[in-house]
């Protein structure tokens, strides 16, 4: 069951009608305040006692427990979200069609309420923010430059909770067609430990960070690292095409791209080389398909991500890719879904 299991539990809540909020290091329901989805792989329900069913699962089990579906009803969904396509009567059937339409009608009348979007004061200098991007991230300066003097990405200076401490973050900014910031993301920029990332209360997703060309090809990344990382590398006539980081909030930034800018009609995406990043990029490709963008593709970093490859390009240890092999797994699960 690895393929079903390890689709992002957090996206498979949202299809289904959920509402999620990010909470520190897990997600809640709008809709169940007491489930924490751990790891985007695994829930915990507070409000049901430990030892008694429903108290925790997996993906397949947040689909029986919450969505209604069997076990292999749970497994095909998992599987055609992952990029597959397998049909089963009994997935299509109306009980399942019927709750999810209710869930999406919910979803439509009660949208989530968000607090305001304000970007954070940035810091009187940007010393901190070029250190952390050309030292320890090996993006080109040219590059960097070009987004910071058009106002895409900047340092912030911003005090922690108590007022103690006061923490420096690189801010990658979003703006819609006015030119107006609807979205921005949050990266630390400290070399030592974990840092922080996400994106910032109140952010519009259709307007995570992005780049606006004037060819027909719009490459498509996970995070705004990702994608300077890959222009560091491709520095040739880069500002001409159009670019954009989905920052974890799905695909709605992509397509407002393409509604935005009916020029683009070749998508090149450049997600990472791992085994979630290779299956969005197959789901993806599908639906863009689907569409009418038939010059849609695939561009893979040699590392596991762009940025993995800029490291290596400058002689650093890099992260090696994954390889995803398909045919093998998948009939293992079909089989196993059929017991």
């Amino acid at each position: 069951m690895d393929i079903a299991r390890s689709v992002d539990l957090v996206s498979i809540a949202e299809r289904q009608g959920f509402t999620t909020k990010r909470v520190g290091s897990y997600y809640t329901l709008k809709e169940h305040d007491s489930v924490r989805i751990k790891n985007r792989r695994t829930w915990l329900r507070y409000s049901i006692p430990q030892s008694m069913e429903g108290h925790n699962g997996d993906t397949i089990e947040f689909l029986k427990q919450f969505c209604g579906m069997d076990f292999r009803g749970s497994v095909i969904y998992l599987l055609n979200e992952a990029g597959y396509r397998y049909e089963d009567k009994e997935f299509e059937s109306d009980t399942y069609r019927k709750r999810h339409e209710c869930r999406k009608a919910e979803q439509e009348t009660e949208p989530e309420e968000k607090g305001e979007f304000v970007l954070p004061e940035a810091n009187d200098n940007y010393r901190r923010l070029y250190a952390y991007l050309l030292k320890n991230r090996f993006l080109d300066r040219e590059i960097v430059d070009a987004f910071v003097r058009s106002g895409l990405i900047y340092e912030s200076l911003e005090p922690s909770k108590d007022g103690a401490k006061q923490f420096h973050n690189a801010i990658f900014v979003g703006k819609d067609e006015a030119g107006t910031a609807r979205h921005a993301h949050k990266k630390g920029i400290y070399t030592y430990g974990k840092s922080y990332r996400g994106n910032i209360e109140g952010s519009d997703p259709r307007y995570s960070f992005h780049w606006k060309g004037i060819s027909n090809t719009l490459y498509v990344f996970e995070s705004p690292i990702d994608l300077i990382s890959y222009i560091s590398l491709h520095k040739e006539g880069w500002e001409n095409h159009s670019y954009v980081a989905l920052c974890g909030v799905g695909r709605q930034s992509m397509y407002q791209m393409l509604k935005e800018n009916p020029n683009l009609k070749t998508i090149c995406l450049c997600l990472d080389s791992d085994a979630p990043g290779i299956k969005a990029m197959r789901r993806i490709t599908d639906e863009l398909l689907e569409l009418g963008y038939q010059d849609t593709k695939e561009e893979r970093s040699i590392y596991k991500d762009w940025n993995e490859d800029c490291k290596a390009v400058h002689g650093q240890p890099a992260q090696a890719a994954e390889e995803f092999l398909v045919q093998p797994a998948i009939e293992r699960e079909l089989n196993l879904a059929y017991i």
